[in-house]
């Protein structure tokens, strides 16, 4: 290393040892510094003047690691100025102690150990889609080209949801991603752990030494190479001698102008001529019509659906699985644009939530948009939020008592308003399967999440009105559905969706009470009203389903649809904790408070006392109170 190098690597190191949170940071940052800094010099792809520009080599970065990565960003983009820096980790600052996409050079952010491992699979995956998609149009043309580099501690690579992501990377056999493992040996009590856990998949990693700089390019440049997924163990230990440099360097100044001239130097030697040729290239390609779409979809993230529910007829009698109905009009969306794509742990054949023009994802056929995870939960939550930090409108499927499992991966969706549509099937007891645990109050926890819209639909035509609002969003929301076979029920309407909730029965004459239901239990709400009007109790049915939406409504809409001096319940095949907002009394509330599992529906039904007659009577005996 020469002696611009040094210095360059010196002031990193005072950056980061003056703002890392705690003694551990500041030794990663400091020891990961000088190969970092060299992965930057020597070997990353990034345009100084366009910290968005397309082709850039994306970088994912653990939390822990950004004390370091800011400063790198510093160096790298006029953006981020030493005043951004020296906020580090204030709340409005763009140098928060969790990324921020917003922040230039920040491709994906992450909240729990194990998120940047997820998101980078995603990132490598999505590029090689739309690198296919170039080629498929111009086989020469190298458009989009880029690596996704992955900067990570051993304790993202022991998340669970880490060793999911890389196994299903691996049988996807992803060529452009390099994960680089930061792992402190001083206290190490799982000495070949690593080894074991990655041959067990089918890897093979490099393992080198903190101060094997050039060995470190040579992998580096071996991997950009290299036809598979590269993963090196860079190895180092805490020291005494460590602890006091960075009690020195705390009270050390840092000299941005010299340190970034001489890296603007550095990079423009090394860049320059390979970014004018690429605007060339860039220049030639817009001049096809499909190579213009996929440069406008990576510059602004945008997509474009022309989605006209009004041209949907549906029969009077039409009867289908709810799942069916679901597929024909995520059809229809999907067919709008190419970089929407279908995710699930589930097979394709069960939930029905793919593109059916389509096939399914691999190294042989990179272009089928339905992506297929063969029971990893937690890597497709995580691997599909990496497919919207590059800009896909991703449609994510499990069953609904997986909710739980994927919570975080929601949250982090949520937090980076990423264009997922997180898709629930079996959404109560009443259509899961008899041998796997019922769905509980996985319901009620999604509508508590805050900023998250969820749609509960009863119908084909309430499913058309809530892909009429999917595909105008740009932003994290869930489709909660049955999978009976349901016919298009009288009274539903798409055009009130929007509305969150609306009477999808009114009473024909005096109200004397509401229903509320969504999804599956909105038909067992409309034959209670049926059958309690023989009683001369005349019921509103009030299908809801948004009740996130509904919640944004405005007070005389609620107050109108929901009158305060009338008796209201709220029918509910899961723990319905949400709706104590509608009812005077949990007794109001029909729904089930325990788990449930084995036995067939009708005696699940019966020992919770929701079947017709049971809940029938519960109605007329609270009535007359």
């Amino acid at each position: 290393m020469n002696k611009i190098d040094s210095n360059i690597v010196n002031n990193l190191r005072i950056y980061s040892s003056k703002i890392a949170s705690s003694s551990n940071v500041a030794e990663l940052c400091y020891n990961a510094t000088p190969l970092v800094y060299n992965l930057f010099a020597s070997s990353v792809k990034f345009n100084p003047s366009n910290s968005k520009w397309l082709n850039r080599d994306r970088v994912i970065v653990s939390n822990k690691l950004l004390p370091l990565y800011y400063g790198i960003l510093n160096l790298c983009y006029n953006e981020i100025s030493l005043d951004n820096l020296k906020e580090y980790g204030s709340f409005t600052s763009i140098t928060s102690n969790i990324a921020k996409i917003s922040t230039p050079g920040i491709d994906a952010s992450s909240i729990k150990n194990g998120d940047v491992i997820s998101s980078a699979v995603g990132i490598a995956l999505g590029e090689r889609y739309l690198e296919s998609l170039v080629k498929e149009e111009d086989p020469k043309n190298n458009l989009v080209n880029f690596y996704t580099y992955c900067l990570c501690t051993k304790e993202d690579i022991m998340d669970a949801s880490s060793y999911e992501a890389l196994s299903f990377a691996k049988s996807q056999d992803l060529s452009k991603l390099i994960i680089i493992i930061f792992d402190d040996i001083s206290n190490n009590d799982f000495k070949d752990d690593l080894n074991e856990r990655f041959s067990s998949i089918g890897f093979e990693f490099e393992s080198l030494k903190i101060q094997e700089i050039s060995s470190f390019n040579n992998a580096v440049e071996d991997a950009r190479k290299a036809k598979t997924i590269s993963i090196f163990q860079i190895k180092y230990k805490e020291s005494a001698e460590v602890e006091k440099k960075i009690s020195e360097l705390k009270e050390a100044s840092w000299e941005e102008d010299n340190v970034r001239s001489s890296f603007e130097k550095i990079v423009t030697k090394r860049l320059t001529n390979s970014l004018n040729k690429w605007d060339l290239l860039k220049e030639e390609s817009i001049k096809n019509s499909k190579l213009k779409e996929i440069v406008n979809f990576l510059e602004n993230k945008k997509i474009k659906i022309a989605f006209k529910p009004e041209n949907i007829k549906i029969n009077d009698g039409y009867e289908e699985e709810l799942l069916v109905s679901n597929n024909k009009i995520l059809n229809i969306v999907a067919s709008k644009s190419p970089f929407i794509l279908c995710t699930s742990d589930i097979d394709f054949a069960i939930n029905k939530n793919n593109i059916t023009k389509s096939t399914l994802m691999s190294k042989e056929n990179p272009l089928g948009r339905n992506i297929y995870f063969h029971n990893r939960v937690l890597s497709m939550a995580g691997v599909s939020c990496g497919l919207a930090f590059l800009g896909f409108k991703v449609f994510a499927s499990t069953y609904l008592v997986n909710e739980n499992l994927i919570a975080s991966s929601i949250k982090l969706s949520l937090i980076n308003n990423l264009n997922i549509n997180f898709t629930f099937t079996h959404d109560t007891f009443l259509n899961s399967y008899q041998y796997s645990l019922h769905s509980f109050d996985e319901v009620s926890h999604l509508y508590s999440i805050p900023n998250l819209i969820n749609f509960r639909p009863c119908d084909i035509n309430e499913i058309i009105g809530a892909y009429d609002l999917l595909s105008q969003f740009e932003q994290t929301t869930t489709l909660i559905l049955g999978n009976d076979k349901t016919p298009k029920i009288n009274g539903s309407q798409s055009k009130y969706v929007p509305a969150g909730a609306y009477p999808i029965k009114k009473e024909t004459e005096e109200l004397n009470a509401i229903i509320i239901a969504s999804g599956s239990e909105v038909s067992i709400a409309l034959k209670l009203a049926f059958e309690l009007s023989y009683y001369g109790i005349l019921i509103r049915v009030v299908s809801m389903p948004s009740e996130s939406i509904f919640t944004m409504q405005t007070e005389r809409y609620k107050n109108i649809l929901l009158p305060k001096d009338i008796k209201t319940f709220v029918i509910d095949f899961n723990n319905a904790s949400f709706a104590y907002k509608y009812v005077s009394g949990k007794d109001y509330i029909l729904d089930i408070n325990k788990y449930t599992f084995g036995g067939s529906k009708e005696e699940l039904l019966n020992e919770y006392n929701l079947n017709t007659d049971a809940l029938k009577a519960r109605i007329i005996e609270l009535m007359k109170k």
